[in-house]
């Protein structure tokens, strides 16, 4: 299982984070995770999401 993500996540151009050697995905108000960039991703739980997910400059939803 993946790792809690921070209390506050900032994502870019792009809806992916890495931390604590997985990456996670934002997507349809839902995070995901996985190993590798590529997947396979699974949902993750809602225990582990940020308290606060924030876009930052030139994020493209």
């Amino acid at each position: 299982m993946a790792p809690p993500l921070p209390g506050v996540v900032v994502l870019g151009d792009d809806p992916y984070y890495y931390h604590g050697g997985y990456h996670y995905y934002y997507h349809d108000d839902r995070w995901h995770y996985a190993r590798g960039r590529g997947g396979p991703w699974r949902e993750l739980p809602r225990d582990r999401w940020p308290r606060e997910t924030r876009y930052g400059r030139g994020y493209r939803h």
